[in-house]
């Protein structure tokens, strides 16, 4: 039936539990802001009149590719431990795992200080942005525009429209949902800082010294139903895994 996989599984609160990167590979995924407005019309014109957005928040539906029951028996397990849609679930979108700006450059090797490498000769990559950077400024809940530092200087385009970013206070990952897509796109000054601007507003306040998650950015969801998360396989043993999520607005 296969050998089963055994990657770490995150429980980063009693409630919240971290999606393993090594299960991120999935065949189609349907990952977007999904915008609540109200709207009233006239009985007579037809008007529409619609107010809003009031909130946007993230749904994604993740189809994963044919696995074996052992992998599948291991997602079940994982999915069985939330308890249903009570539960937490730290996943992000599978094909937006590192900025835009990082698929344009020729990344390099770099030395240790001292001009040495590793002792396969081989060294740090270089060349892309770095994968966490900060907040310069503080950020009041409902802001569409954060100030953030860290990046390479004087860059054009350096965060651009439609990369993600996740905040965390304090450098932690916690059960508040903070993942944001840039609308503008934005160069760096000749210190290394820039203003982004992020749909939706931010949810809670940040701090100078917030830490910005440009890799493999995530943000808390719930499975949309207690029926989700359930594996379907067939006579060999092979199956399917699909997972609808609606993000854990607090």
């Amino acid at each position: 039936r296969g050998a089963p996989q055994q990657p770490r599984i995150f429980r980063l609160m009693p409630d919240l539990i971290e999606w393993p990167r090594a299960w991120w590979g999935v065949v189609t995924a349907d990952f977007y802001l999904m915008p609540k407005s109200q709207r009233s019309s006239s009985p007579w014109t037809m008007r529409q009149n619609v107010y809003g957005p009031h909130v946007q928040y993230w749904q994604c539906s993740l189809a994963f590719p044919a696995l074996t029951d052992a992998a599948l028996a291991s997602r079940e397990a994982v999915v069985e431990s939330l308890g249903g849609a009570s539960g937490l679930l730290r996943m992000g979108h599978p094909f937006r795992l590192q900025p835009m700006f990082n698929d344009d450059v020729t990344q390099t090797v770099v030395s240790w200080s001292d001009n040495t490498f590793f002792d396969d000769g081989s060294g740090w990559t270089g060349g892309t942005l770095p994968p966490v950077i900060h907040v310069t400024t503080t950020a009041d809940r409902g802001a569409r525009s954060v100030v953030v530092g860290g990046l390479p200087v004087s860059t054009a385009r350096a965060l651009r429209r439609g990369d993600l970013v996740e905040f965390r206070v304090n450098g932690i990952a916690d059960n508040s949902p903070r993942l944001h897509r840039i609308t503008r796109d934005a160069s760096t000054n000749s210190a290394g800082e820039v203003r982004i601007a992020i749909n939706p507003p931010l949810r809670k306040a940040l701090a100078a010294g917030d830490t910005v998650v440009l890799d493999y950015p995530m943000t808390t969801f719930r499975l949309t139903g207690d029926d989700q998360g359930f594996a379907s396989r067939n006579a060999g043993w092979n199956g399917s895994f699909k997972l609808d999520l609606i993000e854990a607005l607090i």
